[in-house]
């Protein structure tokens, strides 16, 4: 997989920057998103229902990623669970119907 040779000052401020505008950019899509497509009180209870499900994520995630490397001794089979995910979410987004917004 990749790795980095060298964990120079500039080589860890371009991972730190390439994580923040990844992983950040999620907390100002998901209640856009929502709001463009509940009104009222449907929409405090998917966000908050959003929330849960992005906060358990995060932890049954990174535990089932330290299993499987518990388990299988690389980091492999995460990268490639990562792919996975990745492509069925792609695939989901596109099932989404175009609303125009204008």
């Amino acid at each position: 997989m990749l790795t980095w040779v060298s964990l120079s000052s500039l080589s860890l401020f371009v991972l730190s920057v390439s994580f923040g505008v990844a992983f950040y950019a999620v907390f100002g899509l998901v209640p856009a998103y929502i709001s463009r497509n509940f009104q009222g009180a449907k929409t405090t209870v998917v966000f908050a229902f959003g929330n849960i499900c992005l906060g358990l994520g995060g932890i049954l995630g990174a535990m089932a990623g330290g299993w499987l490397k518990y388990v299988t001794g690389t980091f492999d089979w995460i990268y490639l669970a990562i792919i996975v995910a990745t492509a069925l979410s792609f695939g989901l987004c596109s099932l989404l119907e175009d609303k125009d917004f204008s």
